[in-house]
């Protein structure tokens, strides 16, 4: 395994490619009502190996390029100098954004040390019956929805007791759903990633995706072999909680948070449209998530590199051309022929793997 800088142009162009195709698929009507959330789920984390995974393996295969590739790099002396200048750069934005993700976390720890803790007992048993032991409830008006934070040791924060007892045991059930599914975990690989590619405009697209993503997972999780009354009573939860807090103006905490509701108003549109369409086949979704694990080891089978020779060693040869090429052997010694010229002597000849191929004339010594 190795990096290269054509393995990270390989790499851009694949994600590129993915990240475009999972937006159409999500915004487009036609296509999503045949597309599960299982299946988007494992598109986003096809994304996320790609984008980590920028080298080149031994399955990869090197393809030469002798027009285009060498004419776009340049090499010489002022192409390293810039391509010195951008990893320098690379590497600055990268540690300024790591920190600035980590003061984000330092002021969600501020806000939940003013929230209250809400006994489990006061719950409804059935809701206690699901919360994982290690997580807590909180009350903190500071948030504007319902949400969950930490990916291991996990604290669901609501920002209101005001909700229906109803509504309340939804939002409970889905951001247990949210822990089950690890979807913070995921959101701090997405995070990172946004600290590493901070220059690729397509990974903000990406973080924005992965949030939906999980989103649409849960909904569909929430809805699945529930009667038709509790499917309409869910959507409706998920508008009435967006109208509720969408007004409210709160202090920023991190982004590795799991929310009931998004607080974009189209992307919420986007999960009431998904949970009214009807799920596709498994057969539909078995042949999509075939496809996309081709794709992606497809994506790692090859990597394009310019046909280049250092001037400095090569000062002094040339290139044999097809025509009539033969070693002339005169006392011992060795000379290459090429269309009748004579190129030079060959020293060492029985060590050139080039030369043995040709034809040897022999002169005797008289």
């Amino acid at each position: 395994m190795s990096f290269s800088f054509s393995s990270l142009i390989v790499t851009i162009i694949w994600s590129t490619l993915l990240i475009l195709t999972l937006n159409f698929l999500l915004t487009n009507e036609t296509i999503s009502k045949k597309i599960r959330a299982d299946v988007l789920d494992l598109f986003s984390v096809v994304i996320v190996l790609r984008l980590f995974l920028p080298f080149e393996f031994i399955i990869t295969h090197t393809v030469v390029s002798t027009k285009v590739l060498p004419v776009i790099y340049k090499f010489n002396d002022t192409t390293k100098l810039y391509g010195q200048i951008l990893a320098i750069a690379w590497i600055v934005g990268f540690g300024m954004k790591m920190v600035k993700l980590f003061f984000s976390f330092k002021r969600t720890k501020r806000l939940i040390a003013l929230s209250n803790k809400i006994k489990k007992s006061s719950l409804d048993q059935n809701v206690q019956k699901i919360i994982p032991a290690r997580t807590n409830l909180y009350c903190l008006p500071e948030i504007r929805y319902p949400c969950t934070i930490g990916s291991f040791k996990t604290k669901i924060i609501i920002p209101t007791l005001e909700f229906s007892k109803k509504d309340f045991n939804f939002i409970i059930q889905h951001e247990i759903y949210h822990i089950n599914n690890y979807d913070n975990l995921k959101k701090m690989f997405v995070e990172v990633l946004a600290c590493i590619y901070w220059w690729f405009p397509p990974v903000y697209l990406y973080r924005k995706q992965v949030s939906l993503i999980n989103e649409l997972k849960v909904d569909a999780q929430m809805t699945k072999n529930v009667s038709p009354s509790e499917y309409i009573s869910y959507m409706t939860c998920l508008a009435e909680t967006y109208k509720k807090f969408k007004n409210r103006k709160i202090e920023r905490g991190n982004l590795l948070t799991s929310n009931f509701v998004i607080r974009e108003q189209n992307r919420l549109k986007n999960r009431l449209k998904f949970l009214s369409y009807t799920e596709s086949s498994q057969k539909i979704s078995q042949n999509l998530k075939l496809l996309l694990l081709i794709t992606f080891v497809v994506s790692l089978l090859f990597v394009f590199e310019p046909s280049y020779h250092d001037e400095s060693k090569i000062k002094g040869t040339f290139k044999l051309e097809d025509g009539q090429n033969y070693i002339l052997e005169i006392n011992k010694k060795y000379y290459l022929y090429s269309n009748g010229k004579n190129q030079g002597e060959i020293k060492n000849y029985k060590n050139v793997s080039e030369t043995k191929k040709l034809p040897i004339v022999k002169i005797k010594n008289r």
